[in-house]
């Protein structure tokens, strides 16, 4: 399994940690170029997951998507980050 995070700032947004690459291995890469922000990756993954979240947990993702959106005004703001935002506060 095989976890990336980089700035917002470059073209893909990857959920990535040292200490999380260490402990699950190489398999895994999570990946998607149209996300707003990293917690908008992690909530699609969540919900495509069929995570169950419970409510702290779905208030801070909302958190970070606001947050990492600058409140859903920057350019990167997608139909697709409103539409996990709207369901993360459902």
């Amino acid at each position: 399994m095989k976890l990336f995070m980089i700035s917002l700032g470059c073209s893909k947004n990857k959920v990535d940690s040292e200490m999380i690459l260490g402990s699950l291995g190489k398999d895994l890469e999570l990946v998607d170029d149209t996300a707003a922000s990293t917690t908008q990756l992690i909530t699609d993954f969540a919900f495509n997951s069929k995570l169950k979240l419970n409510q702290n947990i779905a208030e801070n993702l909302f958190a970070g998507i606001v947050a990492d959106s600058d409140r859903f005004l920057l350019s990167y703001t997608t139909p697709k980050t409103l539409d996990l935002a709207s369901k993360l506060i459902s």
